[in-house]
């Protein structure tokens, strides 16, 4: 030992606490000078004013983390759409006064059709009738139209929800009869004409020959024949401009009945033939139905 080095204090030998922001440094004698050579340079520590601020953490979640949505309530503000109301002959029927004619309509809503609305328009009025369904999304009724009148159909529909659209008008229709006597009813063959309290006009074409036929021309989108039917009456070929349709059978076990038995429907407007070809037995002609334009 050095006899001129001062000998070290017990303080300088054991262990030095220094106290830095509250953080405790163990430091001990054999690794620094005594404590005046090195604390000499050392700036003491700022006077403590409490624990320090944290501020709070903002959680950022990576690109394959889940992030909830908002939940968007589902609401329908779309009224449903309206295809154009339809319409068609009812047959066989009778006929009278009136023509028993099949009303028709539909309607798409990604909601459902809660109710149909629909209404008649009868010209010359024009007189406007509301029809009555059986239930409320009924989508066809049976009419009894007037003939010689004309008519239009309009419809509306109401979803589940309340939305209610506009009313969809069809075409303009009219329902129209030709009587077997008409310039336009022309026959070839051998036929007669028979008078008959029950025919449509009083009277009534009859044919039994071999090859007779009877052809009428017009415009519309509809046809029918009013025929007597019975025991006696047998069938005909129908075939519309030039080309075969059908088949009808006048044969009926009970008592002579006139008859509108439809031909053709969903024709285009505009001008066609129609020619009906004695086959069997006899056949009877008393008028021509149709639906125009």
């Amino acid at each position: 030992m050095n006899p001129s080095r001062p000998r070290s204090s017990e303080r300088e030998r054991g262990l030095l606490a220094v106290v830095v922001v509250g953080v405790l440094v163990l430091v001990t004698a054999t690794s620094i000078g005594p404590i005046s050579s090195w604390a000499a340079g050392i700036t003491p520590p700022p006077a403590f004013e409490g624990p320090p601020t944290i501020a709070p953490a903002i959680v950022v979640p990576s690109a394959s983390a889940a992030v909830p949505m908002a939940v968007v309530p589902d609401v329908d503000i779309t009224p449903p759409t309206v295809a154009a109301p339809q319409r068609h002959l009812l047959a066989p029927s009778t006929l009278g006064t009136t023509i028993s004619v099949v009303l028709s309509w539909s309607a798409t809503d990604a909601s459902g059709i809660n109710s149909y609305e629909a209404q008649l328009l009868t010209f010359p009025g024009p007189i406007t009738s509301n029809l009555i369904l059986a239930a409320p999304t009924d989508t066809s009724v049976i009419g009894s139209l007037k003939v010689g009148r004309s008519y239009r159909l309009s419809v509306r529909a109401t979803d589940v929800r309340g939305n209610t659209s506009e009313w969809v008008t069809g075409k303009a229709f009219a329902i129209i009869k030709t009587e077997q006597s008409a310039a336009a009813v022309k026959y070839h063959g051998v036929w007669a004409t028979s008078k008959a309290s029950s025919a449509s006009g009083g009277s009534f074409k009859r044919t039994s020959g071999r090859g007779a036929y009877a052809t009428f021309t017009f415009t519309g989108s509809e046809i029918s024949i009013v025929a007597r039917t019975g025991p006696v009456f047998g069938k005909a070929n129908v075939y519309l401009d030039g080309k075969f349709v059908k088949t009808i059978n006048l044969y009926h076990a009970g008592s002579n009945v006139n008859r509108r038995i439809v031909l053709v429907k969903g024709l285009s407007s505009k001008s066609h033939t129609i020619k009906i070809v004695r086959a069997t037995k006899v056949i009877d002609i008393d008028a021509f139905v149709r639906v125009a334009p």
